[in-house]
């Protein structure tokens, strides 16, 4: 019987870099503003720039992806979403990276991203069987580089 469910994460390194490099352009920036030495127009674009890198990776990097037979429930920090079945169209490969982490593509020309790498193959195994069962409709892309049946369908 197929698994009913399917949590994906993505690495503490994603993480890492998602919160330092924000967390490192704010710092240089407010060190740069309270040093007070050679104006202040550099440590301001650092102050902004790393906030608004902080506000994107918040509301665009997803901390955990959950499939279940209701949907997938996307979360990232910022933003927590909910995409029946019927509103998913397609999982695909990150276009710019062969065999690169998956996108949901939604009916409403969204692209969410899944992970932050190449799922592995247990992961890809249990997502198209979830797939398989609750959205039937929804494509596939091939299994990923890694994955001992790469190139073959193995049903």
């Amino acid at each position: 019987m197929p698994p009913t469910s399917l949590h994906l994460s993505i690495r503490p390194t994603t993480v890492a870099l998602a919160v330092g490099s924000p967390a490192a352009l704010v710092g240089l920036g407010l060190y740069g503003l309270v040093a007070g030495s050679g104006g202040a127009a550099l440590p301001t674009v650092l102050v902004v720039s790393g906030l608004a890198l902080a506000f994107g990776a918040a509301r665009t990097v997803p901390w955990s992806v959950h499939f279940d037979e209701h949907g997938i429930h996307w979360r990232a920090l910022l933003r927590d979403r909910r995409i029946d079945w019927d509103d998913a169209i397609a999982f695909e490969r990150h276009r710019r990276k062969r065999g690169g982490p998956l996108v949901l593509r939604t009916m409403a020309g969204e692209r969410l991203a899944i992970g932050d790498g190449t799922e592995r193959p247990d992961e890809w195994d249990r997502l198209r069987e979830v797939v398989e069962r609750f959205g039937p409709g929804v494509a596939v892309p091939d299994a990923p580089p890694s994955h001992p049946f790469h190139g073959r369908d193995h049903r």
